[in-house]
């Protein structure tokens, strides 16, 4: 096994770095083609005192897979007293495979994801000293650009004076299933399922 990790940092929280990971079969009964190998290139720019922008683009090499093999991300965020901003898109190729590593979502996906979140403190308003409202928006697609799921959450969260606090949220969820599976002996048929939760 051998991981090389290089970074320079640059001003203003900026940086930029590169990344090779290797995992090869040694001995006389290894096979030549008994290795996978990650190589990646990655960078943050700060803009501002507020601002980051940050991303990698890598690619993976295992014997064997042809197909996309890549994986790329690009993310934004804004923060300041009052704000934060945040979107983000990555992809992964469906034979991206780091073994020496993991995955939490395989096969090859698309994901673009968002958030704003507010911090304010009002004047005299229900009695509320801090009110955070906030919203998060994740949706993943396969590489055929068919919706696999997506993710909705809007909070409304306020802090009174006496340091109590109380908000309500919604989540709105859908799932796209491709193949037939069971729960408790039920079979749940491919198709989109849409549903939502109210939590208080």
């Amino acid at each position: 096994f051998t991981v090389a990790r290089v970074r320079r940092d640059l001003p203003n929280r900026s940086s930029v770095g590169g990344l090779f990971v290797n995992r090869q079969g040694t001995g006389s009964l290894a096979p030549a083609d008994d290795y996978n190998r990650t190589y990646a290139v990655d960078a943050r720019w700060g803009i501002g005192q507020n601002g980051l922008v940050q991303g990698f683009v890598g690619r993976t090499q295992t014997p064997g897979r042809t197909g996309r093999d890549h994986a790329l991300s690009l993310s934004t965020r804004y923060d300041s007293e009052a704000w934060r901003v945040i979107s983000g898109y990555q992809e992964n190729g469906e034979d991206f495979n780091p073994e020496v590593g993991f995955l939490r979502r395989r096969d090859g996906f698309r994901k673009f994801d968002f958030g704003l979140n507010n911090t304010s403190r009002p004047n005299g308003f229900l009695k509320f000293q801090e009110l955070r409202p906030h919203m998060s928006f994740t949706r993943f697609w396969t590489l055929d650009r068919i919706m696999e799921s997506s993710f909705l959450h809007l909070h409304f969260q306020g802090e009174f004076e006496d340091s109590s606090s109380a908000g309500i949220a919604l989540d709105v969820r859908s799932e796209e299933v491709f193949e037939e599976f069971t729960v408790s002996g039920i079979a749940i048929p491919p198709g989109r399922y849409d549903f939502n939760e109210v939590q208080y």
